[in-house]
């Protein structure tokens, strides 16, 4: 299973792969993963 790696303010990085986020989905997934939902918390 891979993991993020690391992300900036609009691509998600989990391996080799880059992951394009958009505006909308950008701050879903920010108030998620600060949140610890991403995590399982």
């Amino acid at each position: 299973m891979q993991h993020i790696e690391s992300f900036d303010s609009h691509t998600i990085y989990i391996g080799e792969h880059e992951v394009p986020i958009g505006e909308v989905y950008r701050n879903d997934f920010f108030y998620m993963y600060s949140g610890g939902l991403i995590a399982g918390n």
